[in-house]
């Protein structure tokens, strides 16, 4: 069986497709076959996060602080395809790459069978961001969607105000006192609340200037590509990824996990002996 046969030939990456009919083999080529459905996947790499990780990380480096960016993806699109989509949420299955990222896999048979254009669409109503990794355009929050909206306030522009990024405030050019008093106004707010703040912005920055920003530093940001990719080859859960030697994991909890819980291919052989 299979298990056999990875055992036997050490299998050094395992990946899962599409599914075909007839399937694909050596003898049928994709010419001769009909594709027939892929999971919706959502992938979420902090190398799109580069321009705005102020830790310090770049690439492949990750730390616990710039892992925080998976959380809020985790729990914002958890709520969101739960909320907005009408998905159960036990279809959603979390997977830490072995990387730098994680994946949601939606394991609804009716969305796998969802056309690119279909899939498109999904991507496109979470997409706040263009181009992050170059101009980093930024949509306004859409007012017609109050759910998704709120969500925003709740999730991500909160989660900016806990601690602004200094590399952020920048951005505003605001001069060195401008700053320093702003930023000693809203610490001493009892609580960081949006409203709050905003009313301590200098009078030169606009409040809607200031919310773009809170998106840019901390709105997820989603590979379009894994998403629509209809025949899309994803590493499977339970591999081992190949350049960090890490386990590919499903996540029980996945907006508790850490870089902590990571599980290095040499863990595993230490367990077995």
């Amino acid at each position: 069986d299979l298990l056999d046969y990875l055992s036997l030939y050490h299998v050094l990456g395992f990946y899962s497709g599409a599914t075909y009919d007839p399937p694909l083999s050596s003898t049928v080529k994709m010419q001769q076959t009909k594709w027939l459905k892929r999971e919706v996947i959502f992938d979420f790499d902090l190398t799109e996060y580069d321009p705005v990780r102020t830790c310090g990380c770049k690439g492949r480096q990750v730390c616990s602080i710039c892992w925080e960016f998976m959380t809020d993806a985790v729990l914002f699109l958890t709520d969101t395809l739960v909320e907005d989509f009408g998905q159960d949420k036990s279809n959603l299955v979390w997977v830490y790459s072995g990387g730098r990222g994680v994946h949601c896999w939606v394991k609804d048979p009716e969305w796998s069978k969802f056309t690119q254009n279909q899939r498109n669409a999904i991507v496109g109503y979470l997409t706040l961001i263009h181009d992050p990794e170059g101009n980093q355009r930024v949509d306004t929050i859409p007012k017609v969607i109050p759910k998704f909206r709120d969500r925003v306030y709740r999730l991500i522009i909160a989660r900016f105000l806990e601690n602004i990024p200094e590399q952020a405030l920048d951005e505003l050019e605001l001069d060195k006192q401008a700053k320093a008093k702003f930023l000693k106004r809203i610490q001493a707010l009892p609580s960081r609340h949006l409203q709050a703040v905003l009313q301590q912005l200098p009078r030169k920055i606009n409040p809607n200037t200031f919310l773009s920003l809170a998106l840019k530093y901390r709105y997820l940001r989603i590979d379009h590509k894994v998403t629509i990719d209809t025949r899309r080859l994803l590493r499977l859960p339970g591999s081992i990824h190949g350049k960090t030697g890490n386990l590919v994991q499903v996540l029980k909890d996945p907006a508790s996990f850490t870089l902590d819980d990571v599980v290095h291919v040499t863990d595993i052989v230490n367990l077995k002996k």
